[in-house]
């Protein structure tokens, strides 16, 4: 059996998320997003 984590996202790995959605192509949506994970209003998490 393999063992997953739940981890919060730290704003050093938030360029990772790239391999989930096309960040390059969703400009407006990755910036707002990365500005509320360093304002504290967006708490993210990875599996």
């Amino acid at each position: 059996m393999t063992l997953y984590q739940i981890k919060k996202l730290n704003l050093e790995d938030y360029y990772k998320c790239s391999n989930i959605w096309e960040m390059e192509k969703k400009l407006k949506m990755a910036k707002m997003i990365y500005e509320e994970l360093v304002s504290g209003t967006r708490i993210t998490f990875i599996y």
